[in-house]
C-alpha cells in the first residue's frame, strides 16, 4: 500500500465512521455501530505496521468514492444494525426480521425513510417493533413496519 492509499483509506473509513455515527439511533445500535466501525478505524491505522497487505479497504478506489456512495455505505451499515437491536430487544432471529433504510446524501447523510419486514415468530412483535422504532427514531423520519416477505 502505498502512502497515498493509506491516506486516502484512512480518510474514507474516518468519513464514513463520522456519517454512521450521527445516523444511528440513539441506544445499542448506536453502540453497535460506533464499536464497529472502531475497530475498523483501528484496523486501518495499525494496517501499516503489521504489513497486512491483504485488507480489505487495501482496494482500488472506483470513482464511487463520492458522496452517494458513502451514504449507501453509511446506510447498509445503519440496516444491519438496527437488524441486530430490533433481533437482540425482541429474542428473534435475525432471518426474520429485513430492514431497508432509505435516504439521501448531500453535505450529510440524511434518513428519510425506515421499513421493517417481520417474517415467522417476529409477526407477534408489530406492535412493540412499531412503539420502539417510535420511541427510538422520535419522528425523524418515515417509519413503517409491516407483516410481509420483502419490502
Amino acid at each position: 500500500m502505498t502512502i497515498r492509499g493509506y491516506l486516502v483509506t484512512l480518510i474514507t473509513v474516518c468519513s464514513v465512521t463520522a456519517i454512521a455515527s450521527a445516523v444511528a439511533a440513539e441506544g445499542k445500535s448506536k453502540k453497535y455501530v460506533n464499536f464497529v466501525l472502531s475497530v475498523v478505524v483501528l484496523l486501518v491505522l495499525i494496517a501499516p505496521l503489521t504489513k497486512w497487505d491483504a485488507l480489505p479497504f487495501d482496494l482500488p478506489l472506483p470513482d464511487s468514492t463520492t458522496a452517494e456512495a458513502t451514504g449507501d455505505a453509511v446506510f447498509r451499515v445503519t440496516e444491519t444494525a438496527l437488524k441486530q437491536e430490533i433481533a437482540a430487544s425482541f429474542s428473534l432471529d435475525p432471518d426474520t426480521v429485513t430492514v431497508t433504510v432509505r435516504g439521501h446524501v448531500g453535505d450529510t447523510a440524511a434518513v428519510e425513510a425506515v421499513t421493517v419486514v417481520l417474517r415467522g415468530d417476529a409477526v407477534r412483535h408489530v406492535g412493540e417493533i412499531r412503539a420502539y422504532l417510535a420511541r427510538e427514531i422520535r419522528g425523524n423520519c418515515e417509519v413503517t413496519v409491516y407483516v410481509g416477505e420483502s419490502a
